[in-house]
Parts: structure tokens; C-alpha cells; sequence
């Protein structure tokens, strides 16, 4: 408990300094430790939006994602314009979550144009935009700079100290976690392999014993289920929900489709269809 009170305390005086929300992630990218516990008003207020959440959880994944290949401090502006920084954690020499700090902006007119245009679309005026907008703290290039420096001291802190450990669930779990993630879009043994640091056959054994399919079954059951969702809320073409959901192609998605509820995916529709 009192390792837990000292890291919360360091996270907090980051943030009284710089103003910059400061969060601890660990490597399947879930927030573990943060200050403030809240994310920023703007933020909370534009992720009612489903769609917008899901940008947001995409870009910031993506950065960890770059963290994990170069092991190196990333900025970035997220999808929705807010500066963002994170930083690799060790726990003796091995990779063991991220720090991130962010949620603010530069303060230019540019920057600001497209934080206003990228969430028009949610706010029910420009007064409503303009209120929330302006609670977002504005940072300069110089400090900007000298809180990244600070952000790697406090990340190289925690990895020498060997205060954030890894603490991973059993691999096939930790597999899951990914494939919910990340289906859709391309997901190959390889891929597993080099992002767990572990032989296919590990991941492909594990997998099985704990769940009883296999890692390629699990994804195309998840990836049937959004597809199914999505069929039956939405207008989009088949073609392009196939697409979304991971499958590369319209004729495969099909044939899985079929055998899978004994009719096509139009078929599906017209029996299904709830667009409410």
C-alpha cells in the first residue's frame, strides 16, 4: 500500500507542476494508476459519443503500440487534437507498462481550429464547444519540451526502482485481451509471437487449453459478433462491415457468415433489421 501511495504522490506532484493528466499503463494498455483519477472534462464530454471513445482508445493504442516497437518517448496529437506524451517502463529490463501524461493543447489558433472542428459534431453549440475547449490547460513549446524531459526522469524513476512489475495473467488470457483489441484488422501467429515475446506453439497451446478453439476460431467468432451487431444497426454495405470487422474479403465473410447462421449476411438483415 504505501508503494502505491508513493507512485500516486509522484504522479500528483507531475501534475500540480505541469498540468498535464499523468497515467500508468500497463502492457495490455489498461490505466492502472492515474492523477487525476478523471480524465479531463473535455475528454469525458466528447467520449459520450461512441465513436469518438473509439478514436480516442485507437490513437493512444496505436502510440503505445510505437513505445513497444522503438522503445523510445512518443508525442503525438490525439485523434481528437490534445497533445499527448508516453514513455517505456522497465522492471528489470523488461517491458513492463507505460507512462503517459497528456490531455492539453498548444495553444495555437491551428491547433485550436481543428480541437473545434474534430468534435463539432458533438457539442450542441459553439458555446458549449467554446466552454469545454477552454478548460483544456494550453502548454508552450519550451515547457512542453522540459515536462517530456521530466516525464522520461519519472519513467526511468519507476524502471529503476523496478516499481511497476509486469504482473501479466496467464498468456492465453492476455491473448484474448489482444484479439478483442484488435480484430479488426489484420492478426497473424507472427505477429503474437513477436508481441509477446514467446514461439507460436506456446501461444497456439495455451490458447487452447484455456479455452478449448483455437486462437484463428476465437478471432472469427469476435469478428462474426461485430459483424452481426453492425448488420443489424446500421445501413452500411456488407462490403464495408466485412471490412471493419477484420475480414479482407467480401466472399470469405460471406462463406463464414453462412456457415456460421445458415444465411447470408443480407438475409440476416431483412430478418433482423432494428434500426429503431
Amino acid at each position: 500500500m504505501a508503494e502505491i501511495t508513493e507512485i500516486i504522490s509522484v504522479l500528483k506532484d507531475f501534475y500540480e507542476i505541469s498540468g498535464f493528466r499523468v497515467s500508468i499503463h500497463d502492457i495490455d494498455f489498461e490505466e492502472i494508476y492515474s492523477y487525476p483519477s478523471e480524465i479531463s472534462s473535455f475528454c469525458k464530454r466528447i467520449q459520450e459519443d461512441g465513436s469518438v471513445k473509439v478514436n480516442c482508445i485507437k490513437c493512444d493504442n496505436g502510440a503505445f503500440e510505437k513505445v513497444r516497437r522503438t522503445n523510445k518517448v512518443y508525442v503525438y496529437k490525439c485523434s481528437s487534437g490534445l497533445l499527448e506524451a508516453v514513455a517505456p517502463i522497465y522492471h528489470y529490463g523488461i517491458l513492463s507498462g507505460y507512462l503517459m501524461m497528456g490531455q492539453v493543447r498548444d495553444g495555437s489558433e491551428a491547433n485550436l481550429d481543428y480541437i473545434r472542428n474534430s468534435c463539432k459534431s458533438v457539442f450542441q453549440s459553439e458555446k458549449e464547444a467554446l466552454k469545454y475547449i477552454n478548460a483544456i490547460p494550453v502548454i508552450s513549446p519550451e515547457k512542453l519540451e522540459a515536462y517530456i524531459h521530466l516525464l522520461q526522469v519519472i519513467a526511468e524513476y519507476l524502471t529503476q526502482s523496478n516499481r511497476i512489475n509486469p504482473g501479466r495473467e496467464n498468456l492465453a488470457e492476455a491473448v484474448k485481451k489482444y484479439l478483442h483489441r484488435n480484430y479488426n484488422r489484420k492478426i497473424t501467429l507472427d505477429e503474437l509471437a513477436t508481441h509477446f515475446g514467446c514461439c507460436k506453439s506456446s501461444i497456439m497451446n495455451n490458447f487452447r487449453q484455456s479455452f478449448g478453439t483455437t486462437v484463428v476460431e476465437y478471432l472469427t467468432k469476435i469478428r462474426l459478433e461485430q459483424a452481426v451487431g453492425l448488420i443489424c444497426s446500421t445501413e452500411r454495405s456488407i462490403k464495408e462491415i466485412a471490412l471493419s470487422c477484420g475480414f479482407a474479403d467480401q466472399n470469405y465473410f460471406s462463406r463464414i457468415f453462412n456457415s456460421k447462421y445458415n444465411c447470408s449476411p443480407s438475409e440476416y438483415r431483412q430478418k433482423n433489421m432494428n434500426l429503431g
